[in-house]
């Protein structure tokens, strides 16, 4: 009976967390495009708000409004395009910045690295990293990762791709119930070796971007006590899923 009462409250939780990032995704992009209609009628802004770098800006900010701001990989394209802003700013106002461009840049990747959650049952072997914990939290920021994942209990985790990407093999893996991955991609892409007999759901919002399943159809039917949902935003980016 407890188990029950807790599963309901972490469902009535995610269905929570899930309306809040909604909300505060839907209110970046309103706030954009009301800024759009602003110039076209007329209203001055500064150059640099309608810039490449702003683009990498909303992009965090909607990222990170529908993950209710928790910490991940949202604050690598916002801190990249806030960088740039910066260094646009410094130089309008005489004072030039672009020899710490990068290096600042390097600086928030490090911190970041070093501070993100570490992840205990991870070891290398052969052509990738076997990952033997129940979840994952893998980044990949203008570079790639590739793991097998071999837990027997799966139930979910974090993916964020930026400029870069990310393989997940489920081929030694099992699932027992639902497990949930949140994804954050852009500019990058995400490859997922799933079976053939779990059930899969897609609820990731693309924007220039787009989700393939290209697993092989199977005779044996898809087992619906081992489900996959796949959730979060695809941005200029894409996910291919294949089985083994």
């Amino acid at each position: 009976m407890e188990t029950n009462d807790m599963n309901k409250e972490d469902g009535r939780h995610n269905r929570i967390q899930n309306n809040t990032g909604r909300m505060l995704g839907g209110a970046v992009l309103l706030i954009i495009g009301l800024t759009f209609f602003a110039r076209e009628a007329g209203i001055r802004f500064p150059y640099w708000l309608f810039s490449w770098p702003m683009i990498l800006v909303a992009i965090g900010l909607y990222i990170g409004g529908r993950q209710s701001f928790r910490l991940g990989g949202w604050l690598a394209p916002l801190i990249v395009g806030l960088v740039f802003i910066g260094d646009d700013i410094l130089e309008d106002m005489g004072l030039d910045y672009s020899h710490m461009l990068w290096p600042t840049i390097m600086v928030f990747a490090g911190l970041y690295l070093i501070f993100k959650p570490r992840q205990s049952n991870v070891y290398r072997k052969g052509d990738g990293i076997l990952h033997a914990d129940d979840t994952v939290d893998d980044t990949a920021i203008f570079g790639g990762s590739k793991r097998h994942i071999i837990s027997k209990s799966f139930k979910g985790g974090e993916i964020t791709t930026f400029f870069g990407g990310t393989d997940l093999n489920f081929g030694q893996a099992d699932i027992q119930g639902t497990a949930v991955i949140q994804t954050s991609t852009v500019f990058g892409g995400i490859k997922l070796i799933v079976p053939q007999h779990w059930n899969l759901k897609s609820e990731v919002v693309c924007i220039f971007g787009g989700i393939d399943d290209k697993r092989m159809l199977s005779k044996e039917p898809t087992d619906p006590s081992k489900t996959l949902v796949l959730k979060g935003t695809c941005i200029f980016g894409g996910i291919d899923i294949k089985s083994y």
